[in-house]
């Protein structure tokens, strides 16, 4: 259970760390219409953390590890990863980088009003967007994803680590 906590927190240290550097390079601002590519690429890093986070669970259980053991270590770090995530993007969104809302919905609106739709679509667009960019979707947003990214991992990996 601490292997599981250990690598659950450094999955969500990794992700402030992530959004701080998205921050300080400019891409929660003058390069924010890149915010959405540079994010997707987190769950690769979520991903290697989770694959040591197995195989050292693995290398504690040494013949004891089988597949079900590697899936509930996995599923418990996605878990602690997720709700951990959801705490330090309530500390970041508030208080590293307040603005972060507003400038997002700044850009979403000149996306949106850049696509050629009607107004009814335009105005159904921006509603949707301005859900989206809210503190309550992100902290959200920060819990499911570490957890169904996880989750998947936590289904695929122990597969390559179980005992012959």
């Amino acid at each position: 259970m601490k292997l599981e906590v250990k690598y659950g927190l450094l999955i969500a240290v990794a992700g402030f760390v992530w959004n701080s550097i998205e921050f300080l390079s400019g891409f929660h601002t003058s390069k924010i219409d890149w915010h959405l590519f540079i994010t997707f690429a987190f769950p690769l890093l979520l991903i290697g953390i989770l694959v040591y986070a197995i195989r050292e669970k693995k290398a504690q259980l040494k013949t004891l590890f089988n597949y079900k053991a590697g899936i509930k270590s996995g599923i418990f770090t996605s878990l602690i990863a997720g709700l951990s995530a959801a705490i330090l993007g309530y500390i970041f969104y508030n208080f590293v980088n307040p603005d972060f809302f507003d400038d997002m919905k700044i850009a979403g609106r000149e996306w949106i009003m850049m696509s050629a739709q009607t107004e009814d679509q335009v105005g159904s667009s921006i509603n949707m967007m301005e859900d989206l960019f809210s503190l309550k979707a992100h902290i959200i947003l920060a819990f499911v994803g570490n957890f169904v990214v996880g989750l998947i991992g936590s289904l695929i990996i122990p597969f390559f680590f179980k005992n012959k």
